[in-house]
């Protein structure tokens, strides 16, 4: 018995792809902030830890944006991705952060629902015979 990986499916329709590809964005971005030692709170060697496992972590998000990017383009197969999962969970869960509490032009939180519905699908797993 094995596993097919239902997140490729969720990348596939809709705008499952763009909801993960921005959040390796946001992402990106705030490892960068956080290697360089910018929005790092902690002083001293906490800081330089941060910044360290930041340095760690930025080229494994660049793998899995273009892991993403060559999967849509149908130049990789749902199971290459599996091991950016952990990765693409980070990036939701950062951009969830970045996007919690921000307020529109209308004064209406901004929801975060896609971003909920993509951390569902992207662990989901179902077994085959």
């Amino acid at each position: 018995m094995g596993q097919y990986w239902v997140g490729a499916v969720y990348l596939l329709s809709g705008d499952g792809y763009r909801t993960v590809l921005e959040s390796l964005r946001v992402y990106g971005i705030r490892l960068r902030k956080l290697r360089s030692g910018g929005n790092v709170q902690a002083g001293g060697m906490f800081g330089s830890i941060i910044g360290q496992a930041a340095a760690k972590r930025e080229p494994e998000a660049r793998r899995a944006t273009e892991n993403v990017l060559m999967f849509l383009a149908g130049m990789r197969s749902p199971s290459d991705l599996v091991p950016d999962i952990p990765v693409m969970n980070s990036a939701l869960d950062c951009y969830r952060s970045e996007i919690d509490g921000i307020v529109d032009d209308a004064g209406a939180k901004i929801g975060t629902a896609a971003i909920d519905e993509a951390k569902r699908n992207i662990n989901e797993f179902t077994q085959y015979d």
